[in-house]
């Protein structure tokens, strides 16, 4: 059995590699190596004859674009080589040895690696979408609107409806669904953003209700409702006198009784409360016999014995009766989704023809026009199919099903007009996914579909393969893993794909840390196991006992950033990162970067937003009133009231002003007018820098935490390479969108990407990740109630998607209607088989989360139990019989003192205070525990001083003029020695990013632009001449160089392995008798035969000696480099002779 399954993985593997010209379903498991495979056939591919342009990869996420390009470029590299050594080691899956032909076409493929499209299906839909903006109905400036952009659109259109803008029909449904909801406008808005993602999809179960009113309606009903409450409310000796919530209930009959006495149509929200109020009510076991007339057939017996009669107005959860409290809520359901849904088409067409698209959008308009055109003959598919014509897909069982039927029509030359009836052509279609790693289920992922599509790769149409084997994990995890997930997953259902066992491996060493554990707690009584992991955690740390074997085969001991934590849900990350920050334990966590919530990073937007626009009063406001200038309220207004103006634009005459405090933020007003003046000799990221350095914006935030502060900065430059931020306007808003969560930026950062620390993450962000030791932080099961309103079931022509509820955002709950309405606008007390169905495919997802959590792991996967009475561990299926119980953490746990571990734990407001003002101007801090050093900060020996005196480098990139040398410098370089250095390392960084394919003359334009001012116009030829020289100069093979920096830099660049330009950072260095903070931008770094090398950019007059003046700068970036990546460098500078 376990040969069979060895040996079809490998044939799997050839296959693959080998078949070029066949479609395949590749099922691949968890750490089988599928990634390497999807390169594999795509080098295979080209080396077959396939053109690279032609070739289409598409990804879940960015981060995985990224990687693939970079894998599947250094292979095309590789194999590229003719000098290169490749021979067959005898492992399936590989490829061929390179020939002379193969060589050939990978060398010219890596030639055009660019027009090979590799990136997520929301860009290839864009860029194919804006190739054909007319057959797809939109405009071509179409651009993608962030979702609470769309939602704004969704409140406006609806006050335009309630208008009669749309006509008089629309008008009065609107007039009806307003009516239930207090905040109708809110409703809508989240009513829509469901049905607008689901336009695919039709909604089932809306019936017309005739007239909209409530009260005539239900009149009987009504009338009936109040004679009961009235008679209870006469006769409360008919009180059942236990049970609590039924003696809340009675304590409430006068208010059930005036809620229910009201217009219902205009009071509904009221009325459902009173509703569910009175459900609680009950009555001793008599009064029946007594009273049956007066109670309206309202009551039934109740309890195990009939106890007590029990109020019959609203179902129990396990009840499908249908009492007034149902008939109300499908009432408003019909009328809200009748309006919602006829409302849609006004919505799309409103965005359409403004160019405004979702993501949904994308997908939906392409799939449109491919269906459209494959029913008509398919001539435009077929036309794309000149530049696209090869499609492999990426984690397919977390896709949209649109996703398939997009590619199904893209790789058929005659395409049908239902998409499962397309036959794609042989070998354009290789699809990879994993159903038993589908768990976004609440995003459109359906496993449902997956297994459909699957079925499709049948002979002659194509081959379902499998990759069952496991890279990462070890063999007694692997093992575990199958006798753990068989169970789990023993058959293929509806909803579930089978579990295949994985193949034999080679035992791992004994004496390397490895295994499967438990750690029980019967005591723990909040929603967390904090102490227990951070006990773990120093259990395992730098302890002789708990060792690795690194690649290279040398056996050392656990490291911090050995380890992962797992917890089932965001809301538990938080106090397990706090006890292992309070700890001492350095950690970071997966997933989005939470700039909204970083001190620092909000303050230093105050400022950059006052400072890109003068005449923003608002920005200014806000800046004077920010913590790192700290003016309030009143204080602004008394300066007001004095005469004072707000205003970066207003000259003051401080004689006029008496009061200390009006004198204080004229200062201030003026020193960010100064800032913004020298502001114009800097590029939109140099301006950030300089204003976190200039106000101390680190005091604002946690040492640990100031990672995100530079990871915006880095950012920032990014977007200023790229071109998206050219002007400080265009940063502003750059920033905005970081700190209103509307970028989507996830956590990858570079500059903690080595940290040696502890690695946090919730279930859905741990996809992809992988780590010697897994701890899977105790959690309670979800309970049974269903986590998604919403069920969609795809079908071989149409969707039917039935919308349990619409549940209320935020804020938006008021204490009443949320604890009856479960915290929904609306809902639907139907749809008893879907929901039960959708609760069936919730539990399989959550299988599915177990599989995903466990097979992270490589060397050790560690459970965390807790035992709390009446609530099941969500790992409990991972709890087979055999587990040895982990360390005694009480015992063993606590390090602390006999440890020679070390951590960073300090706060930054403390230190800073403790370090003065500036280290650089004050020396009176040499007893201070933490300083800030920027390496271009730092003081430099004077080469005019025979006694070594200090001369301070400026932040900004300046030419130091020697008084010597003046004659040889035009006068321009005399008046503008900051900003011509600054040009000059802008024209810099655009050359060597754009691996020298910039066109100068045009860079040099946009560089003169960028820094344009009044002062500076009549230089404009002078300063273009002295840029021009530059680029000639080392486009024509550099400056001449003492110091053994290569003179033809940019050759040297173009055939480095890996460059960087303008990379920031930060770090701590605690080797010291003090603590430092290092942070700053190094101009350039490379790598070339596996060293690497930075370069810092001089533009001084005298040239000479620069290594030696800079010495203590150029160490600095050498240790900031060593300590954010774990590599060595060297640093040299390289002069620009201007």
């Amino acid at each position: 059995m376990s040969d069979i399954r060895l040996e079809q993985d490998m044939l799997s593997r050839n296959k693959i590699v080998s078949e070029t010209n066949k479609n395949f379903f590749v099922e691949a498991g968890a750490g089988s190596g599928k990634t390497t495979m999807l390169v594999r056939r795509m080098v295979a591919m080209i080396e077959a004859g396939i053109p690279i342009e032609q070739i289409c990869a598409i990804t879940f996420t960015k981060a995985a674009a990224g990687e693939f390009y970079a894998r599947f470029q250094k292979l095309l590299i590789e194999r590229s080589n003719q000098n290169s050594d490749i021979k067959k080691t005898g492992q399936a899956g590989e490829l061929p040895v390179p020939t002379e032909e193969s060589v050939k076409k990978c060398r010219e493929a890596l030639e055009k690696i660019d027009l090979c499209f590799m990136g997520t299906i929301d860009s290839f839909c864009s860029m194919v979408l804006s190739e054909h903006p007319s057959e797809a109905k939109i405009p071509s400036d179409s651009k993608i609107i962030s979702d609470e952009e769309v939602k704004n659109i969704y409140r406006q259109q609806f006050v335009k409806i309630c208008a009669g803008n749309y006509g008089e029909m629309l008008q009065k449904k609107a007039q009806d669904f307003s009516s239930f909801y207090k905040n109708a406008e809110e409703v809508f808005a989240a009513g829509e953003a469901i049905l607008m993602n689901n336009r695919n999809v039709e909604f089932q179960g809306i019936e017309a209700v005739g007239k909209a009113n409530a009260d005539e309606k239900f009149e009987q009903e009504k009338d009936n409702l109040l004679s009961m409450v009235a008679f209870l409310k006469d006769h409360q000796e008919l009180k059942y006198t236990k049970e609590k919530n039924n003696l809340a209930a009675w304590n409430e009959i006068e208010d059930i009784y005036r809620n229910l006495d009201t217009k219902w149509s205009s009071n509904f929200e009221s009325v459902l409360y009173a509703i569910g109020k009175l459900s609680k009510i009950r009555l001793i076991k008599e009064t029946d016999d007594n009273y049956p007339y007066e109670l309206g057939g309202f009551f039934r017996k109740g309890g195990s014995s009939g106890s007590w009669l029990e109020c019959c107005v609203k179902a129990e959860s396990d009840d499908n009766s249908e009492y007034i409290y149902e008939k109300l809520q499908k009432y408003r359901y019909h009328i809200s989704m009748s309006f919602l849904t006829e409302s849609v088409q006004v919505l799309e067409e409103n965005m359409r023809s403004k160019g405004y698209l979702t993501f949904f959008d994308y997908l939906y308009y392409l799939r449109e026009m491919l269906k459209t055109d494959a029913m008509t003959g398919g001539k435009l598919i077929r036309n794309i199919r000149e530049s696209h014509r090869y499609f492999l897909i990426d984690e397919f069982q977390d896709t949209n099903p649109l996703q398939a039927e997009i590619f199904f029509y893209l790789s058929s030359d005659s395409p049908a007009s239902q998409w499962n009836k397309c036959q794609p052509e042989p070998g354009s279609l290789f699809i990879v996914g994993d159903p038993k790693q589908s768990i976004y289920r609440f995003r459109s992922a359906d496993v449902a579909s997956y297994l459909k599509v699957k079925k499709l790769f049948s002979k002659p149409f194509g081959e379902n393969l499998a990759l069952t084997q496991n890279f990462r994990s070890t063999n007694m995890l692997c093992k575990y893993f199958n006798v753990c997930f068989t169970e789990l997953m023993h058959n293929e259902t509806e909803n579930q794909s089978k579990f295949e066992e994985i193949p034999p491996k080679g035992e791992t060493s004994p004496e390397i840390f490895q295994g499967i554990f438990i750690n029980i707690d019967e005591n723990q009584k909040d929603d967390t196991d904090t102490p227990q992991i951070a006990g773990i955690i120093e259990t395992l740390v730098n302890n002789e006992n708990y060792q690795l074997r690194d690649n290279d085969g040398i056996k050392r001991k656990l490291r911090y950033s050995d380890i992962m934590v797992i917890t089932y849900g965001k809301k538990a990350l938080k106090p397990i990162m706090t006890e292992l920050y309070n700890r001492g334990i350095p950690s970071r966590v997966e997933g989005e970067v939470s700039f909204g919530q970083n001190e620092a990073l909000c303050e230093v937007f105050k400022i950059y937003s006052a400072v890109s626009d003068l005449e923003d009063a608002v920005a200014l406001y806000g800046a004077l009133t920010g913590k790192l200038i700290g003016f309030n309220q009143d204080d602004l207004l008394y300066f007001i009231g004095h005469q004072g103006k707000i205003s970066l634009k207003a000259s003051f005459k401080k004689d006029a002003f008496k009061d200390e405090i009006c004198l204080q933020i004229i200062d201030e007003i003026e020193k960010l007018n100064v800032l913004y003046h020298n502001s114009l000799n800097l590029t939109p990221a140099g301006l950030f820098s300089k204003i976190i350095d200039d106000f101390r914006a680190y005091e604002y935030t946690e040492a640990e935490n100031l990672e995100v502060l530079y990871y915006a900065l880095e950012l920032l430059r990014n977007a200023e390479i790229s071109g998206t931020v050219v002007t400080f306007k265009d940063a502003s808003d750059y920033l905005y969108e970081l700190l209103s969560g509307k970028s989507g930026e996830e956590r990858c950062l570079s500059l903690i990407e080595n940290k040696d620390a502890v690695h946090l993450a919730n279930l859905h962000k741990v996809k992809g990740l992988e780590a010697p030791v897994v701890i899977l932080a105790a959690a309670n099961k979800p309970n049974d109630s269903l986590r998604n309103q919403i069920r969609v079931e795809h079908k071989d022509e149409t969707s039917c998607g039935y919308l349990f509820g619409l549940k209320k955002e935020g804020k938006d709950t008021d204490e009443e209607s949320s604890r009856f309405s479960k915290g929904n606008y609306f809902e639907n007390p139907c749809f008893y088989d879907e929901k039960e169905e959708e609760k069936t495919a919730q539990s399989a997802e959550i299988e599915r989360l177990l599989y995903v959590a466990a097979t992270r792991a490589k060397n050790a996967l560690i459970i965390c139990e807790r035992v709390v009475k009446g609530k099941t561990p969500i790992w409990e299926p991972l709890l087979i019989d055999g587990l040895t119980e982990t360390f005694n953490i009480e015992e063993n746990g606590s390090l602390s003192e006999s440890s020679d571990i070390t951590t960073d734990r300090v706060k930054a407001e403390k230190l800073y205070n403790d370090a003065g003002c500036c280290v650089l101007n004050n020396r009176d801090t040499l007893n201070a525990t933490y300083e800030t050093k920027t390496p271009s900060h730092l003081s430099v020996p004077s080469k005019l001083a025979e006694d070594s005196a200090e001369t301070v480098i400026s932040n900004e990139r300046t030419v130091n003029v020697d008084s010597s040398n003046k004659a040889s410098y035009s006068k321009t370089v005399h008046k503008f020695p900051d900003l011509l250095g600054t040009m000059t390392h802008r024209l810099m960084e655009m050359i060597v990013s754009t691996k020298c394919s910039v066109d100068t003359d045009k860079a040099v334009e946009e560089i003169i632009r960028e820094y344009r001012t009044e002062e500076t116009k009549d230089y404009e030829a002078e300063l273009k001449t002295a840029l021009t020289d530059v680029a000639k100069t080392m486009n024509a093979g550099g400056y001449t160089q003492t110091n053994g920096v290569p003179q033809d830099l940019l050759k040297v660049l173009k055939e480095a392995d890996e460059v960087y330009c303008e990379v920031p950072f930060c770090y701590m260095d605690s080797t010291g008798s003090k603590k430092e903070l290092w942070n700053g931008v190094i101009d350039l770094i490379y790598c070339t035969e596996g060293k690497w090398h930075i370069v810092d950019y001089k533009t001084n007059a005298d040239g000479s000696a620069l290594d030696k003046k800079y010495f203590t700068q150029l160490e600095a970036y050498k240790k900031a480099f060593k300590a954010n990546t774990g590599e060595e460098a060297d640093a040299l500078t390289y002069h620009i002779d201007v």
